[in-house]
């Protein structure tokens, strides 16, 4: 594989103004969210006047807290799902890393799991904090610079990791699944006289993630 060379701050920004200008100036889902949000602030309190509040939208989620906007549990959402492809969690909450890590050990022996798990905090967004932990020392680590609740999830290797959006009418029994986002992680293929780095620029969509 290849590796990481030193290259030329100058010949950097060069080459990321050449070929990541135009494609970012289409590419929104590679804004800065402030750009896309900030926009709908003064539509979203015009909507807040006419419907009576500005906390009426979250009523589109009423089984979350605050419509699941920010701050709801990850624990409290996962235990109200069942069945055989539901992998199972565990919320450890704010006591002593000892305890937790007993805590920890009965519920792998309990659901026949075993390492690496996935650890993350029970209240969070955008991926903060998540980590793949592969052994008990790892999972001492992590409860020791972790002071907050977190949930912790058997992993699954995959091979594939799917976003599902699902809504239901209010009045209608069922509801219907309104889209399905194939997740896709960055990958790079070396041809052996470029770097990663390189590999990365040359990219028509990761040089936007660089």
């Amino acid at each position: 594989m290849s590796v990481l060379t030193a290259t030329q701050p100058a010949d950097i920004r060069e080459t990321l103004c050449d070929s990541a200008l135009s494609p970012h100036a289409s590419a929104w889902e590679f804004w800065p969210a402030w750009v896309v949000y900030v926009p709908l602030l003064p539509y979203l309190a015009w909507l807040s006047l006419r419907y009576g509040g500005p906390t009426v939208f979250t009523a589109a989620n009423p089984a979350l807290p605050h419509g699941g906007v920010v701050g709801e549990s990850k624990f409290s959402i996962l235990s109200r799902l069942s069945g055989p492809g539901v992998l199972p969690s565990l919320l450890l909450r704010n006591i002593t890393c000892e305890e937790q890590l007993r805590t920890l050990d009965a519920w792998i022996v309990q659901y026949g799991t075993s390492y690496p798990l996935i650890f993350k905090p029970d209240v969070g967004e955008r991926g903060a904090g998540v980590r793949l932990v592969h052994s008990r020392e790892s999972a001492q680590h992590y409860l020791s610079t972790h002071a907050a609740p977190t949930v912790v999830q058997r992993f699954h290797a995959g091979p594939f990791e799917a976003g599902v959006f699902y809504i239901r009418p209010v009045g209608s029994r069922c509801g219907r699944i309104f889209s399905i986002t194939d997740k896709v992680f960055p990958s790079v293929r070396g041809d052996g006289s470029r770097s990663v780095h390189e590999l990365i620029l040359a990219h028509p969509r990761y040089v936007l993630q660089s």
